[in-house]
């Protein structure tokens, strides 16, 4: 068995080795997975407010985004294909999809408005004004990362690197809308993509209010089972320390979390 083999075993020790060595050193401020020096401008900056977590699915009303003018909010991969149906515009865009950053990356950068945000394993190589945060897709690490200076938690979903982002920041109180976790794709057997990538193997464009959102290209099947566990435990781990999740999405599939009525949420 691979897992009886020394060669096996010895890679193992070491990379666990390795993360805790780099833990540490981050924990001194001697070792970064990021752009620390951007990233530290954002520390605490939004302390005692609350995060508005604007997903993409068809559930989404133009008129309830215009309400969202001037709230920290976030939003996600290449939402701004939608900038020409609306005044609103995001304080932040996050990206932690290897997919799309592959894709899309290059334009997500350009053409968002705010600050940019990519969580990835290593630095992408575009050109222009983003931030960049080192990801872990399965890390030895419970799925909340508060040391987000070596990485954080992808838990499946943009979503949730956004929620790690957002307590850097000094956010303890998310509302998600938007957020409809109703997938519908088929899939390929065959993709041409580098080895990375062979997870990339969904098709259809029909979870978005954003035309064309993947533009025909294939895209990883959403891990539904991952991003729940994830956004129970980021729930779980806010609601400790007085903080919580709530869900305002205009229905759609989301139930492990409080729902609240979307307009009674923007009274919070």
């Amino acid at each position: 068995m691979e897992k009886l083999n020394p060669v096996y075993i010895c890679k193992q020790v070491g990379s666990k080795i390795k993360w805790h060595a780099q833990v540490l050193l981050t924990y001194l401020g001697l070792y970064a997975n990021c752009d620390r020096a951007e990233l530290d401008r954002f520390k605490n900056k939004h302390t005692d407010q609350v995060g508005y977590l604007i997903g993409s699915g068809p559930s989404v009303r133009v008129e309830d985004l215009e309400k969202l003018n001037g709230r920290v909010a976030f939003c996600f991969n290449r939402f701004h294909l939608a900038y020409g149906t609306m005044t609103f515009r995001p304080t932040y865009t996050v990206s932690a999809d290897f997919g799309m950053i592959r894709d899309f990356g290059s334009q997500i950068v350009s053409e968002s408005e705010g600050t940019v945000f990519l969580v990835y394993k290593t630095r992408p190589e575009i050109s222009g004004d983003f931030i960049w945060v080192g990801a872990k897709y399965k890390a030895p690490s419970p799925v909340f990362s508060k040391k987000i200076y070596h990485h954080i938690v992808v838990g499946g979903s943009s979503l949730v690197a956004a929620i790690q982002l957002g307590y850097f920041m000094g956010i303890k109180h998310f509302v998600l809308y938007g957020v409809d976790h109703d997938f519908k794709y088929s899939t390929v057997e065959t993709v041409e993509r580098p080895t990375e990538n062979n997870y990339c193997t969904a098709v259809g464009d029909e979870n978005h209010f954003i035309k064309n959102y993947r533009s025909g290209k294939p895209w990883c099947p959403p891990q539904v089972e991952a991003i729940e566990k994830s956004l129970r435990r980021a729930d779980r781990f806010l609601r400790k320390r007085g903080g919580w999740i709530i869900n305002a999405t205009r229905g759609g599939k989301l139930e492990m979390l409080e729902r609240k009525n979307f307009d009674d949420a923007l009274k919070k």
